[in-house]
């Protein structure tokens, strides 16, 4: 299972290959449906870099509501490593 969300912050939920749209108004009730048919699968989180950060942690807040126990999220490699750089003195 895979959550979308874009820096319009529309949420796409990814599962099966499927893609549903969701606002973030109905996220908690329709993830849940979702989840619920999916079983205990991990879930992995796709936020563009645009996305505030609050929007994001409302999500992950969400996700763990609704029983995700096993979540990750991806990165652009790129990007980390960018980040990692500007770091360094």
């Amino acid at each position: 299972v895979a959550v979308h969300v874009l820096k319009n912050r529309t949420i796409y939920v990814e599962t099966n290959g499927a893609l549903t749209k969701l606002r973030l108004g109905d996220f908690e009730k329709s993830f849940r449906e979702i989840y619920g048919r999916t079983g205990d699968k991990p879930v992995t989180v796709n936020a563009d870099k645009n996305v505030p950060y609050g929007v994001v942690m409302q999500i992950i807040g969400i996700l763990k509501e609704t029983g995700v126990e096993k979540l990750g999220f991806l990165t652009d490699p790129v990007e980390s490593q960018d980040a990692i750089q500007s770091l360094k003195l």
